[in-house]
């Protein structure tokens, strides 16, 4: 999140319907503020969305996301009831030499990588790439097998496109420490922290949407086209970057708005397949997926397994779903296939993944040309520029998914956490006034 919001003012006009700028209106909606939030399309959710198709449910974006202590009490306010993973169906699986493994390291490397976790070390240098930090603390073969698959599978990139403690920011850099030691120590400070859980809703994504839209429904208005930034009042930009850039055109030097409408993203295409269980040579895959590292030399970046992992993700038993990812960093121009390519690599890496022959029953392609903001140099230096303009201005807040938590989670428990202390800030306005 960039700048704050100003407590003295009570009215805040928000301008996206996405996931971000339901979160921000619910949230200062519940805490006493005037929310109004406007958006420029028919429906709200933005890339979040739920399909229906006779054979079952598909996503056009994430499929579930993690949640904590702080999620679970969210989503109880919303009278959502959670889905979690099947606890038969919990493994996670990479590819290597074309053989899904929940251990992808040879012997050798996982001796080396245990070795690299003691080692004590010098911190890595400011600025360092994910890839420079896993080739520092664990080595380049456990950076290759399971760095950049878990990077894959969040950004659709390489682990040297990320700055390392900007992309994760509670990553550790102890110096003169080993990783082991550190995580030791971490363990020893107070009570364990129970774990984030993979996690979605019994009718897809759209639960969320539609829940924070039934508590806003007074407070959104659609096809509602902003062409700059409020003078008055709390404005919080929750719209994708190039969208800010335009809002921000006329009140910010040049420079600024051409880097934020230039920040890099991911493409990436999702076709969620829908197959009959019989077409399996052996069975249906059982796990939450596979990742699949650059190394293989796939047309994909790895597979969910819907119906295994979740219920409710096909309308019969003998019905599988799958969702296969395409595109990313490495492969951008499959963002441009046309569908019977997309079909043809879909089904030809189910042949060599997961043993499948045949047709799938059912494709359905979702495409985002901008998928995902890719937080490497460029868009770390726009958000320090970004920042001392928001400053400027009291009131002005930018909160979306490149602003600082690329993830689901992230943005919940941003949006729980800073705006609470905006109210905190309230209260004690209010008491100061009282005479």
């Amino acid at each position: 999140m960039i700048g704050k919001i100003d407590p003295k003012q009570e009215k805040v006009t928000v301008i996206g319907a996405g996931i971000s700028g339901l979160l921000a209106g619910y949230q200062l909606k519940k805490l006493g503020y005037a929310v109004t939030i406007h958006e420029a399309s028919p429906n709200v959710g933005g890339l979040l969305q739920t399909g229906t198709t006779p054979l079952g449910l598909y996503e056009t974006a994430a499929h579930s996301l993690l949640v904590n202590e702080a999620g679970q009490k969210h989503f109880k306010e919303l009278g959502l009831e959670l889905c979690t993973v099947d606890s038969a169906s919990r493994s996670r699986f990479i590819l290597r030499n074309g053989k899904m493994r929940k251990m992808p390291l040879t012997a050798l490397e996982f001796g080396n990588l245990l070795t690299q976790l003691f080692r004590k070390k010098k911190a890595i240098h400011d600025g360092a790439t994910f890839r420079e930090w896993g080739d520092h603390w664990i080595g380049a073969a456990a950076t290759d097998w399971l760095i950049a698959p878990f990077v894959s599978g969040i950004f659709a990139c390489d682990p040297s496109e990320l700055i390392a403690q900007f992309a994760f920011s509670d990553l550790p850099n102890p110096d003169q420490h080993s990783l082991a030691a550190f995580f030791l120590a971490k363990q020893k400070q107070g009570p364990k922290k129970q774990r984030p859980k993979m996690m979605t809703f019994q009718n897809g994504m759209t639960d969320w949407i539609q829940a924070l839209q039934k508590q806003l429904r007074a407070e959104i208005i659609v096809e509602s086209q902003q062409v700059s930034i409020p003078e008055h009042g709390n404005v919080i930009i929750a719209t994708p970057a190039s969208a800010a850039a335009e809002l921000i055109r006329n009140a910010s030097d040049q420079n600024l708005s051409e880097n934020l409408a230039n920040i890099p993203y991911s493409p990436l295409v999702t076709a969620t397949v829908f197959v009959h269980k019989s077409a399996f040579k052996n069975h249906p895959p059982c796990g939450v997926g596979v990742l699949i590292p650059r190394q293989e030399r796939s047309k994909i970046l790895g597979i969910l397994f819907n119906s295994s992992a979740f219920p409710n993700r096909s309308t019969s038993a003998d019905v599988v779903s799958l969702t296969v990812m395409l595109g990313g960093t490495g492969k951008p121009d499959a963002i441009e296939w046309p569908d019977i390519k997309i079909r043809h690599a879909v089904t030809e890496s189910l042949e060599q993944i997961l043993d499948f022959e045949g047709d799938p029953l059912q494709v359905q392609i979702t495409r985002h040309t901008r998928a995902i903001p890719i937080y490497g140099t460029e868009l770390k230096n726009t958000l320090a520029q970004l920042t001392h303009f928001a400053n400027q201005r009291s009131g002005l807040v930018f909160f979306a998914n490149w602003t600082g938590s690329v993830s689901l989670r992230g943005l919940l428990s941003e949006s729980q956490n800073q705006f609470e202390k905006c109210a905190l800030d309230h209260v004690s306005i209010l008491k100061d006034a009282d005479p």
